[in-house]
């Protein structure tokens, strides 16, 4: 595969470059090799290998050789050539006012003047339903960690993939920033019962809004809509299952017979999302120096440990080659980050299959899946939501469109989706064991607003 295309720039446009102006046009110099520079974002090589931000389909798998250092890191530094320690992002970072610097919190939502509004935007890779084609090699439903991965492989190996997202395209700089925004964001929907009240089937909301609180009887779960899913949402921690825990009589015997089968697919996943810890040399957190001593008052100290996170703590491209900035600390990672430092499957698995040819479409609410009439794969049935469909609630769910797997179909729309999915699947037909729904759990966390 060939390598990322490295583009030598004379020096009069690094230098104007080093200024955090667009060098696009310097001096009024027309654009130098195609390259359009832009500031705390993404960069890439315009009209050429691709939109703005993505290498073109070239190999930025990792392991396919070393990444281009930043302009600017937040991560490293040098002083009269000599490597030094990370810039922490401290609020009052003699830095934070520079173009690309680190930004603190009351930057983490503004615009500069080196933002300019023509370039600054990331590029859409979901396409207008428009373009979607009657029948792919593979379906993918879902965005999220399940459904990110198989459209990025299926990509790769050469198939035709779709895949369908019931939320919309957001990228960092369009999440919900306060109260009012998240709350326009929020669907709910499922039998709300407290135990002072009667039980009440309840629904409302954007159902393509990012946030999706579902209510069930003893149990609650909120999920991410959008393209990414709930990894847009999700508290950015990397953490391998616990052994003894796999040895549960609930998984399957091939994980409970043979230790260690998973430690090669761990290593696979943080070759993508470069999972790290939070750098010792970056402004104290309150919370973490609480935990710390916890353990020293338990006698715990030994288990202690920084727990990795996919967030970025320097500037410069990922695994995939999408550009990311390092963490600002606004603490929005669970809302939607906006400042591009949150490694999600948008800005990995996805890119990458986008960068292979995948097409994917927003807004798409999958109902259920039959055989395809000629046994040739599944159709897969959807509810469109775009172009104000939602709006015509009496019919909506029944006037489906449809889209035909040749081959395959993946369903990543998490726990309560995918279930969702195949109990609707079911009753219309589709033959599946009757385990599916059955012995479902959640993972231990709470929600709590105050």
């Amino acid at each position: 595969m060939p390598a990322v295309i490295q583009v030598d720039v004379d020096s009069g446009v690094e230098a104007a470059q080093a200024t955090g102006a667009d060098v696009s046009n310097t001096n009024g110099a027309a654009t130098v090799n195609g390259i359009h520079k832009r500031v705390n974002g993404v960069n890439g090589v315009n009209g050429t290998n691709g939109l703005n931000g993505f290498h073109g389909r070239a190999d930025t798998w990792p392991g396919s050789g070393a990444t281009r250092p930043s302009s600017r890191s937040s991560s490293t530094g040098t002083v009269n050539g000599n490597q030094t320690g990370s810039f922490a992002a401290d609020p009052h970072d003699p830095h934070e006012n520079e173009a690309g610097g680190p930004r603190s919190r009351p930057f983490a939502h503004i615009r500069t003047w080196a933002d300019d509004p023509k370039t600054a935007a990331f590029p859409r890779i979901s396409k207008p339903m428009e373009l979607m084609r009657h029948a792919y090699d593979c379906v993918v439903i879902g965005s999220g960690y399940g459904g990110g991965v198989a459209a990025s492989r299926m990509a790769r190996a050469g198939k035709h993939v779709c895949l369908l997202e019931r939320g919309k395209e957001r990228w960092p700089g369009e999440f919900p920033s306060g109260t009012t925004d998240a709350v326009e964001q929020l669907h709910y929907s499922g039998q709300f019962a407290p135990a002072w009240l009667p039980k009440k089937i309840v629904h409302g909301g954007d159902p393509t809004g990012m946030y999706h609180l579902i209510f069930g009887n003893g149990q609650n779960a909120i999920v991410g809509n959008g393209l990414g899913g709930t990894s847009l949402i999700n508290a950015n921690v990397f953490l391998e299952a616990d052994e003894d825990v796999l040895q549960f009589e609930q998984w399957p015997k091939e994980i409970r017979e043979k230790k260690g089968c998973l430690n090669e697919y761990y290593a696979k996943a943080a070759a993508v999302l470069e999972p790290e810890e939070y750098p010792k040399d970056w402004p104290r957190l309150p919370k973490l120096d609480l935990l710390k001593r916890q353990a020293q008052y338990l006698n715990m100290s030994e288990k202690f440990h920084r727990v990795k996170q996919t967030t970025r703590f320097r500037n410069g491209p990922n695994s995939c080659g999408v550009e990311m900035s390092a963490s600002a600390s606004t603490g929005q990672d669970a809302t939607g980050l906006n400042d591009g430092s949150k490694t999600t499957t948008l800005v990995t698995y996805l890119a990458d299959a986008w960068n292979w040819g995948a097409d994917m479409f927003c807004e798409s609410e999958v109902r259920y899946i039959t055989k395809s009439p000629n046994n040739d794969g599944y159709i897969v049935y959807f509810a469109w939501h775009g172009g104000n469909r939602g709006h015509f609630k009496a019919n909506f769910h029944e006037d489906l469109m449809w889209v035909h797997a040749r081959e395959a179909v993946f369903l990543g729309a998490g726990a309560i989706g995918t279930t969702e999915i195949l109990l609707r699947s079911k009753q219309m037909g589709l033959k599946m064991s009757d385990k599916v729904g059955q012995n479902m759990s959640g993972n231990g966390d709470m929600l709590a607003f105050g």
